[in-house]
């Protein structure tokens, strides 16, 4: 479900599977539902229900699941407000990093921010609490394992390990987009500045 101000959007897959008339049947469903918030009350006001073709699917399946895995290198991280505009305030306009899946179901991640903080004196290690806080904000890690979901396009990162502790055990939703050597994954929103953003990063296959 997805809530932009008095108006919310929820998704949806379902698997049908009996008989009519003694025949039987088994296919996939995928649902949209619009709500408006009115007096404090949730109404629907548009419904839409489209069969999931079985060959589409196997499409999918070979596009996201045997060419997600491999190594890839970071090209952009993007946040989209939801006016249209795009902005770099999180990693810099030209981050660098690598996300790679294996075919075990493990996922590492690794983004080093654009331009990289570094310490005075070229020290290699922090000495003050603005050096610890400018070198924590411009690096974000995490690994853990991933699934994928064929039918909603979606890959689930699954983290086990990260540089931010409250990650930790917590499960990350992306919509995955391929084209040739290009893979976007897109986030969820979340809010931000009293909106609803998302983060879309773009990555290159290392060959």
């Amino acid at each position: 479900i997805r809530v932009y101000g008095h108006t919310a959007v929820a998704t949806a897959l379902a698997s049908l599977k009996g008989t009519v008339s003694g025949k039987p049947f088994n296919f996939t469903v995928r649902s949209t539902r619009v709500w408006v918030k009115q007096n404090g009350n949730w109404k629907s006001v548009a419904y839409q229900a489209t069969r999931v073709a079985s060959t589409a699917q196997e499409g999918k399946t070979s596009a996201i699941s045997s060419n997600l895995i491999g190594t890839w290198r970071l090209a952009s991280v993007e946040t989209l407000r939801p006016n249209g505009e795009v902005n770099y305030e999180w990693l810099g306009r030209n981050p660098d990093g690598l996300i790679i899946y294996d075919a075990t179901g493990h996922v590492s991640v690794q983004i080093m921010r654009d331009p990289r903080p570094t310490f005075e004196s070229g020290r290699d290690r922090p000495e003050t609490l603005d050096e610890f806080k400018t070198a924590y904000g411009g690096y974000y890690a995490y690994f853990g394992t991933y699934e994928v979901n064929e039918a909603e396009g979606i890959v689930l990162h699954h983290v086990r390990g990260s540089l931010w502790p409250r990650e930790v055990g917590t499960e990350y939703k992306r919509n995955v987009a391929l084209s040739g050597n290009r893979l976007i994954l897109t986030t969820t929103p979340f809010q931000a500045a009293g909106e609803q953003r998302r983060n879309r990063l773009t990555f290159e296959r290392v060959k």
